[in-house]
């Protein structure tokens, strides 16, 4: 109790905009997370990150750090059981992923002169979308029919707003790329190409037939990996 008073104390006097004030909320929840109460973990994480967003610029790294955090402990209860991961949790944050990276798009968009680190973070965002989905994916056979509605819903609009990061990338194209597995994770769970995400994007409507800048399909990408996914490519095929 004096340590979470400590909490609001500093939230008072520092303001949400001082960076200590989020730091010291996701560390009080890390240490929650570390003694197995991650419903605890997930609140104040919860909180901090909606603080980050309401204050913090767009593409602002932190956010990134706060969502690859929730990412990291969602894989690392996936790992010791995928029924201890309420889809309630998992979904609210990857909604949160989502309006960052429409945050992200807006700003990309509407600033002519985006340099390389803008185009960078929004890929980043995006590929941080991505592993929420692949973590939900993992949760699709514990889902109600109402869940597994909602989630399909969510992935069709964020296909629907047609996303692209480096090079022209769809998030289709991001999904077969080796190179985005599990990264900057500590407790991996998926690696790309993932056939069950590839599935669901294709589901949701997602072209198999768009190029990036460099006149890639999603099937040329995969086709140049060594070992090659063989569900992947089936899928693409189809």
């Amino acid at each position: 109790d004096m340590r979470m008073h400590a909490l609001y104390v500093r939230e008072r006097i520092l303001g949400p905009s001082h960076p200590d004030t989020s730091y010291y909320i996701r560390f009080r929840g890390a240490i929650y997370a570390d003694t197995g109460n991650f419903d605890r973990c997930i609140n104040l994480w919860m909180y901090a990150l909606d603080m980050q967003q309401t204050v913090l610029d767009t593409l602002n790294p932190t956010i990134q750090s706060s969502l690859l955090s929730f990412a990291e402990l969602f894989s690392f209860i996936m790992s010791k059981s995928a029924q201890s991961v309420k889809f309630c949790d998992l979904f609210a944050v990857f909604e949160k992923a989502k309006r960052q990276l429409h945050y992200s798009l807006i700003v990309s968009n509407s600033n002519s002169n985006s340099n390389a680190a803008d185009i960078t973070s929004l890929n980043r965002t995006l590929v941080i979308v991505l592993h929420f989905i692949a973590l939900l994916c993992r949760l699709e056979p514990l889902l109600s029919s109402e869940e597994l509605f909602n989630f399909k819903k969510s992935v069709y609009n964020l296909v629907k707003s047609a996303p692209c990061g480096q090079n022209g990338q769809t998030p289709l194209h991001l999904a077969c790329l080796k190179d985005n597995s599990c990264q900057s994770f500590r407790f991996p769970l998926c690696n790309f190409p993932m056939p069950e995400m590839i599935s669901l994007l294709l589901e949701v409507g997602a072209s198999p037939n768009d190029m990036d800048d460099d006149c890639n399909t999603p099937f040329h990408l995969i086709a140049r990996q060594r070992p090659i996914n063989d569900a992947a490519v089936d899928l693409l095929l189809k």
